[in-house]
């Protein structure tokens, strides 16, 4: 089993409940393991001036008096948390196995705690506390989209258009929720819960972050910024957030991988990098230095244009050689509501995220013994062969290609067997039908692709003997339509072996590509042709049978103060003829009406009668259901009605028929047979 988790970020408001008032309502929580939660609102966010790490001045909004702390993930908790009083701080939220912290210290000396802070040797970075974005984090449905799907902003999820809509059911979601607190540790909270979760039913999870820091999310580096190198305060301010942001992620990796190495073999993070337009490379170096076992288990994510390079409008790396960020497109998706249909096109390094998720999610459902690093591995070496500077071949629909995906799974397919893995260009040989192959409407269809010819429904073919087409490459082999090759006939289905089956439905000419997959993920297509003749004229059924009903019926005649009543008889035949779905109905004999009271002497007299009945009905067929409704005029006037309502079984149909009329009360029935004359 194997979990599939995405978060993302709307718009840039401040996190974790805040609302606007100067002073916020946060509180802290020691909790049973010795970390501390922050629960309600945060300041209103000030402009609070810093000097990082390496010696940049940094004004950024940030929550006065609340300062964050990047220590050694094996650093001493106690040695972390005196220090920090030792300084005029005091704890107020803590993951210490993550080496997480945030300080309360004196609003509008946050710098000056920060250069005393940095004298440590296990401190690795800090800044004022600045929005995560947290309070607009949400789970999404990855098969419907559920939260309002056509909004850019809103649902960063939906991927009905992206990769999710493409492999389907193997993509599987959880719902996870972060727990608060002003962003980062309430974000590494959650991670390590789930973690643990992971490890204990022994699932696969793929964390698909399309989150980003405050700054990259509200600051736009100009291009004339960028070729100068990004050394302006944008840039400054943006790298060292979002090198903060990135350091959660990395830290939280290692905490979990050094707590239980089983869970971190069972969990990959793919992160966006972030739309602001700042180079990286020095950031992202750093992580990768100081956490490689984490960043075995890590990979990145930028922007790309549709059959193009990177967008540098969104974060990058100027040199990408190692393919540490992995470019999707992140512009002009299309995003579709499953429900109406309705279309948005969005940007952003949030949309190219969940694309790269959700392949690697999808090659680890096919490879469930491979640890999270192989199936990195497997994705990195496929986008060093096809890939240039990182950036995914995608094909003309902006999608992740097709050919990519297949060749991760070749390389996944590999180091699970521990077979060499086929180079990039290897080919399978798989030869069509050499001619059109007849089909007729509702006639039974059968024809085997595979040959030897196949005449069962099976999972491969060439598995339990030698195949002569197809050929080559590394057999079985499984067939199915390609993606945009055409259509089957409604009817005919495709078996994994290339057993075509079925009974069509449909008349017209159905041209399609099947490809045949071989166990390492080569395939070899070819181009089929079923034409579907229409069925033949139906034949005419005939069914005859006799009627014989009787009833009392009640002429009103209320000028007179009288009811004339009836003993009424109808007797003869009904002879039905289908064809099909349709029909006639042919309804013959006599009505016999006796007078049987409601005669007032000298004012009206009720008389006897008799009529021919003689109508022709239109049947309606509905599977083995026949129905018509006849009708007939008495001598009187009176007009009758006879409905028919039976079932076909074999050569007969069984049913009643039943006379009512508009004139009088009363109605008659019985069952009635007819049996087939031709």
């Amino acid at each position: 089993m194997r979990i599939w988790v995405a978060l993302a970020i709307l718009a840039v408001v401040l996190a974790a409940g805040c609302t606007g008032q100067s002073g916020g309502t946060a509180t802290s929580t020691v909790l049973a393991d010795g970390s501390v939660e922050l629960t309600g609102t945060m300041p209103q966010a000030t402009q609070v001036t810093y000097t990082d790490i390496i010696g940049n001045s940094i004004t950024a909004e940030s929550y006065p008096g609340y300062v964050y702390v990047f220590a050694d993930v094996g650093a001493d908790q106690a040695a972390i948390e005196n220090a920090i009083k030792a300084n005029g701080g005091t704890v107020a939220e803590s993951l210490p196995a993550a080496g997480l912290y945030t300080a309360k210290v004196k609003a509008g000396e946050e710098a000056a705690f920060l250069s005393a802070m940095q004298e440590n040797i296990w401190f690795l970075d800090g800044s004022p506390a600045f929005s995560f974005d947290l309070s607009d984090i949400f789970m999404y449905d990855f098969h419907s989209g559920v939260k309002n799907p056509t909004n850019c902003h809103d649902d960063h999820g939906d991927l009905t258009s992206l990769e999710a809509g493409r492999l389907g059911a193997n993509i599987n979601k959880v719902d996870v929720k972060t727990l608060g607190g002003t962003g980062a540790i309430g974000l590494a909270r959650s991670m390590t819960e789930q973690a643990e979760t992971a490890r204990k039913s022994g699932r696969h999870a793929v964390f698909s972050f399309s989150l980003q820091s405050h700054a990259s999310a509200t600051t736009y580096i100009s291009p004339a910024a960028r070729a100068a190198g990004c050394v302006n305060f944008n840039c400054t301010l943006v790298r060292s957030q979002q090198s903060m942001f990135l350091r959660t992620y990395f830290q939280t990796m290692e905490a979990v991988r050094r707590a239980s190495p089983s869970a971190a073999d069972n969990m990959i993070f793919v992160i966006a990098t972030g739309n602001a337009g700042a180079d990286l490379d020095d950031e992202v170096a750093e992580l990768k230095a100081e956490f490689p076992e984490a960043w075995k288990r890590i990979k990145l994510v930028g922007g790309s244009f549709a059959n193009d390079g990177i967008i540098e409008q969104y974060n990058y790396l100027n040199d990408n050689s190692n393919n540490d960020v992995a470019y999707a497109v992140g512009t002009n998706v299309q995003i579709t509501n499953p429900a109406t249909g309705a279309v948005t096109t969005c940007h952003g390094t949030s949309f190219s995220t969940p694309q790269v998720s959700a392949v690697l999610d999808d090659i680890w459902a096919d490879n469930p013994t491979l640890t999270a690093e192989q199936i990195l591995n497997a994705f990195n070496q496929a986008l060093g062969e096809m890939g240039t500077n990182g950036v995914i071949p995608n094909d003309a629909d902006g999608k992740i290609s097709q050919a990519f995906r297949d060749r991760v799974l070749v390389i996944a397919n590999g180091l699970a067997s521990g077979k060499p893995i086929p180079g990039a260009g290897s080919k399978i040989v798989f030869v069509g039908p050499p001619q059109t192959l007849p089909a007729k409407v509702g006639e039974d269809f059968i024809y085997s692709l595979c040959q030897p010819g196949l005449f069962e429904a099976g999972a491969t073919c060439g598995g339990l003997k030698p195949a002569t087409n197809p050929s080559g490459g590394n057999p079985p082999y499984s067939m199915s339509i390609k993606i945009g090759g055409g259509f089957l006939p409604k009817g005919i289905a495709l078996n994994l072996n290339g057993l075509l089956l079925g009974m069509p439905t449909t008349e017209g000419n159905y041209p399609f590509t099947v490809c045949a997959r071989d166990w390492s993920g080569d395939e070899g297509c070819a181009n089929v042709v079923i034409n579907v003749a229409p069925a033949p004229p139906p034949v005419a059924t005939t069914y005859s049978g006799s009627f014989n009903l009787r009833g009392t019926y009640g002429r009103p005649f209320p000028e007179y103060g009288t009811t004339c009543m009836f003993d009424d008889t109808f007797a003869g035949t009904i002879t039905v003829e289908t064809t099909g779905t349709s029909g006639t109905a042919t309804v013959s004999g006599t009505f016999t009406s006796t007078a049987v009271g409601g005669s007032v002497p000298g004012v009206i007299n009720c008389e006897s009668s008799q009529s021919s009945m003689n109508d022709a009905a239109d049947v309606t067929v509905s599977g083995n259901n026949i129905q018509f409704t006849s009708h007939f005029y008495t001598a009187g006037g009176s007009n009758y009605a006879g409905a028919f309502s039976g079932s076909l079984s074999g050569n007969t149909i069984t049913g009643t028929f039943g006379e009512t009329s508009s004139c009088c009360s009363g109605a008659s029935s019985a069952p009635v047979t007819l049996s087939r004359t031709a």
